[in-house]
């Protein structure tokens, strides 16, 4: 089972390294960094056998507090992230993929069963209003297995079902990006609830990860029982 990695990084050198590094310490599966319109991290990616792109583009991150009154990704910013994802899925041949970002340290070789479509939390605190669920179902015949999200840094995909689908998604984004975030889902422009959704539209049941955690909701997040950390922000600056 080969476990790939997509990282997208931006200006944090110290923690981007620490994530490249702990998953490089225990899986050898293809790792594609991409550096998000911020500093050149070229020397990284060498250092750990990584595959390398810099972006000009910055699509960054966008909460409610931002100056410029937009929350999560626009559309052609989603589409662009898909399309680095679905480079990271291509390039070399995987089983899955992790998504990694510079606050998710991994702890242990990453094992999945082969059946496996998407796994992360148990989340069912983070809805996802029946005005979506109905909507996707009803129009794209999208099979919700819950009706919350729960897919962060450090989630893990079927590389196989995200590249078959690929142009049948991207074209339901394209066409319906803008209505869902102006009226059924808000939080569409971000990838814990995008990539829920992609694969939903996929008609994909969703696992939850018993050996992935976070840091914010478990103070017992390194006592050996977890492969994948989420939230670890020690080497921030």
């Amino acid at each position: 089972m080969t476990v790939a990695a997509f990282h997208q990084c931006f200006k944090n050198r110290e923690a981007t390294e620490h994530a490249v590094k702990s998953f490089r310490e225990h899986n050898d599966g293809p790792y594609t960094l991409i550096s998000d319109g911020g500093d050149d991290f070229s020397d990284i990616a060498k250092k750990y056998n990584c595959y390398y792109y810099h972006s000009k583009w910055n699509l960054g991150y966008r909460d409610h507090n931002h100056p410029s009154g937009i929350y999560g990704w626009t559309k052609e910013e989603t589409l662009e992230w898909l399309k680095r994802f679905h480079l990271s899925c291509t390039i070399e041949k995987s089983d899955h993929i992790i998504m990694m970002e510079d606050d998710v340290y991994v702890m242990a070789q990453l094992d999945l069963e082969e059946d496996v479509e998407f796994c992360g939390f148990d989340s069912p605190g983070n809805h996802l209003k029946p005005r979506i669920v109905d909507y996707l179902t009803d129009k794209y015949g999208a099979k919700f297995q819950h009706s919350w999200y729960g897919t962060p840094g450090g989630s893990i995909f079927k590389t196989k079902t995200f590249v078959e689908n690929y142009d049948r998604i991207v074209e339901i984004i394209d066409v319906e990006f803008d209505h869902i975030k102006a009226n059924l889902c808000a939080g569409i422009g971000y990838p814990d609830v995008l990539m829920t959704v992609y694969y939903y539209l996929c008609g994909k049941p969703y696992t939850v990860n018993p050996f992935f955690t976070e840091t914010t909701r478990n103070s017992n997040w390194n006592n050996g029982n977890y492969a994948i950390v989420h939230q670890f922000k020690k080497y921030y600056k």
